[in-house]
């Protein structure tokens, strides 16, 4: 930026963020790997993908919201290394150029980036557990977009959409791996997938495995699922999604005991599910409005 420049923001953070990226060439690795088969006219294919990224962090919701956003916030811009940006037809039709090999050198960029700046790479096993949550997030959208179904939507029952896997290191709030499905599509495949990518560039070896806890979300508590995750050696927080066997499982408990949560209780079982490894099961009660337990 010149001397003598002055400019406008409401976003002076984000503007500090982008002089600190820039000074240390964060953005190089990107530009340098990624390539997008489209011809440059005004703006070269991976600044328009920058642009858009750029949009996102100023608070665009999507690609046409960029316009309003980045487009005219010039000091954003000029923090981040632009001199301009790209209007919102054109960083659509640079995403609809992108090819499968585009998506693959995006995804090796994005390990690189985690195992370069990421916390969770170095995290000290020896000292302390490191927790690993894993959730099927749906993502409501309209009935004629690629992949979307009327699956279970959450609170948006009589909404199409698809759905995400996510993976996210609690401790550091970082996000370790994300895959986009189809709205009825089993996350299962995807779960042994996505696990055997981060095994494989995290360095899960099955020393460290002991140290990891993975917290699943309920989709996951088949005993097929949870037998697969236990011979492997990660220790697994999970609820069992059998309603019948968890009715069997409450036959056989202990006194039950308060919990930090106001008026939850949770009981050991005596007779737990057999699984390949030994478990602790419990069974957990929250009370209702209108009385009882649930």
């Amino acid at each position: 930026m010149h001397k003598h420049t002055t400019m406008t923001t409401g976003r002076a953070s984000l503007c500090a963020l982008g002089e600190y990226l820039r000074r240390h060439c964060f953005f190089a690795p990107m530009r340098e790997q990624v390539q997008v088969p489209q011809k440059t006219v005004r703006h070269r294919p991976i600044d328009k993908l920058l642009d858009g990224l750029l949009g996102i962090l100023c608070g665009a919701k999507t690609i046409s919201q960029s316009n309003g956003t980045i487009r005219l916030d010039p000091a954003v811009q000029r923090a981040c290394g632009r001199t301009g940006c790209a209007e919102q037809s054109t960083m659509a039709r640079t995403l609809q150029a992108c090819t499968a090999e585009t998506v693959a050198q995006l995804d090796r960029i994005s390990w690189y980036y985690l195992k370069r700046y990421g916390q969770t790479p170095h995290h000290r096993y020896a000292e302390r557990l490191l927790w690993v949550d894993v959730d099927v997030t749906p993502l409501p959208i309209g009935a004629h977009a690629e992949g979307s179904e009327r699956p279970w939507m959450g609170r948006n029952r009589s909404k199409t959409g698809r759905k995400i896997l996510r993976w996210t290191a609690s401790d550091y709030r970082e996000m370790l791996h994300e895959t986009l499905l189809r709205g009825k599509a089993s996350a299962v495949p995807a779960l042994k997938a996505a696990l055997g990518a981060l095994e494989t560039h995290v360095r899960w070896t099955r020393e460290r495995r002991q140290c990891l806890v993975l917290r699943l979300d309920g989709g996951f508590g088949t005993t097929e699922v949870l037998n697969w995750l236990l011979s492997r050696d990660y220790q697994v927080v999970a609820k069992i999604s059998h309603s019948g066997r968890v009715r069997k499982l409450r036959q056989a408990i202990g006194p039950w005991q308060p919990t930090s949560s106001p008026g939850r209780e949770v009981a050991a079982v005596l007779k737990p599910h057999r699984f390949c490894r030994t478990t602790q099961q419990w069974v957990m009660r929250t009370p209702r409005e209108k009385g009882g337990y649930q």
